[in-house]
């Protein structure tokens, strides 16, 4: 099981994992959620958002994507600003070049206990990796409360940046995570992931080298 992340400089090396990407998210979350207004007659859900500066995360399992996210630079075009600035009535905690905004987490597989095999942990952990490699302080999100109490369990920082709101039936809420070495610590700790799964097959994401710090005693509440 590996993260490969795809960013528009390697994209032509994952022709295949991201069509499979859009096709899953069109089943999950209109097949599935049923969020109408993202149907498309070809069954892909794609958007403005995936156009400009996007980065994927994709798990791929036996050369199968089975999971995925979007990260978009809060400095460029992003859903939150974008769509749903609405729903911010405070402050974000550092420039928008410091942070992204965290859209389409999706996992095809059935929920189950956050663990070594979680498709879930997996992309929790490589987000947070990934969001240090690239200096960001804190990751902006829309999602339903029950989002927000599996991040806080995992031991994550989460701040609400608005009061929640009705969005296609469900109540959602703006929040943002703080990025920090403790938290990527936490979650491979609570998910059962000590080593990094981010891949690169193709050297385009230019992924640099994390010095690890060393393990040390955390608690998880």
């Amino acid at each position: 099981m590996d993260v490969h992340v795809v960013t528009p400089l390697n994209a032509s090396h994952y022709a295949s994992e991201l069509e499979q990407n859009y096709r899953l998210r069109h089943r999950i979350f209109v097949e599935r959620m049923h969020w109408e207004a993202l149907r498309r007659a070809d069954g892909r859900e794609i958007d403005q958002y995936d156009a400009c500066d996007a980065t994927h995360l994709l798990l791929v399992r036996n050369e199968q994507v089975v999971g995925g996210l979007r990260f978009n630079s809060l400095s460029g075009p992003n859903l939150l600003t974008g769509q749903f600035s609405r729903m911010v009535s405070r402050r974000l905690p550092d420039s928008v070049w410091l942070g992204a905004d965290w859209t389409r987490f999706y996992v095809i597989e059935r929920p189950q206990p956050l663990g070594p095999s979680s498709a879930a942990g997996a992309l929790y952990c490589s987000a947070m990796e990934y969001a240090l490699l690239q200096g960001w302080t804190y990751l902006t999100f829309v999602s339903k409360p029950a989002m927000v109490e599996i991040l806080v369990s995992i031991g994550w920082s989460v701040t609400p940046l608005g009061m929640p709101e009705v969005i296609e039936g469900d109540l959602a809420v703006a929040a943002y995570i703080a990025v920090s070495e403790e938290a990527l610590l936490r979650a491979r700790m609570f998910c059962g992931q000590p080593a990094s799964l981010l891949r690169d097959r193709s050297g385009g994401a230019d992924l640099p080298q994390r010095h690890e710090p060393a393990a040390r005693a955390v608690t998880v509440h």
